[in-house]
C-alpha cells in the first residue's frame, strides 16, 4: 500500500513536471512567436523605410533628368541659334564676298570699256589723220 502510494506520487509528481515542462514550452513558443512577430513588423518596417527612400531617390533622379532634359533643350536652342547665326554670318560673309567680286568685274568691265572708247577714239583720230594727209 505504501508501494502503491509512492507510486502514485511519483506519478503525480512526474505529471506535474510534465504539465510544467508543457507550459514551459507553450509559454517559450508564444515569446518566440511574439519575437517572430516582432521581427517580421521590424522588418516590414525596415523594408517600408528603406522603400520610402528608394522612391525618395528615384523621384529625385527623375527631377535632375528633368533639369537635365530642360538644361540639354535650352542649349540645343542655344546651339540651334548659335549655328543659324554661324550659318547666317557664313552666307553674309558669302554674300560680301560676291559682291566685292561683281565690284572688281565691274570695275574691270568699266576700265575695258574705258579701254575700248580710248581705243575706238584712237582710231578714228588716226582714220581722220590718214585722211587728212590723203586730201593734202
Amino acid at each position: 500500500a505504501i508501494h502503491a502510494a509512492n507510486v502514485a506520487a511519483e506519478k503525480t509528481r512526474q505529471k506535474r513536471e510534465v504539465d510544467a515542462i508543457l507550459e514551459e514550452t507553450r509559454r517559450l513558443e508564444a515569446v518566440a512567436e511574439r519575437e517572430q512577430d516582432e521581427n517580421l513588423l521590424e522588418k516590414e518596417q525596415i523594408l517600408s523605410r528603406m522603400l520610402a527612400a528608394q522612391k525618395a531617390k528615384q523621384k529625385e533622379e527623375e527631377m535632375a533628368i528633368l533639369e537635365e532634359r530642360k538644361r540639354l533643350d535650352a542649349l540645343e536652342e542655344r546651339t540651334l541659334a548659335t549655328s543659324d547665326q554661324m550659318k547666317r554670318d557664313l552666307l553674309e560673309q558669302e554674300h560680301r564676298r560676291r559682291l566685292e567680286e561683281k565690284a572688281r568685274l565691274d570695275d574691270e568691265v568699266a576700265m575695258l570699256e574705258e579701254a575700248r572708247r580710248n581705243e575706238e577714239m584712237e582710231v578714228r583720230r588716226l582714220a581722220e589723220e590718214r585722211r587728212a594727209e590723203d586730201e593734202a
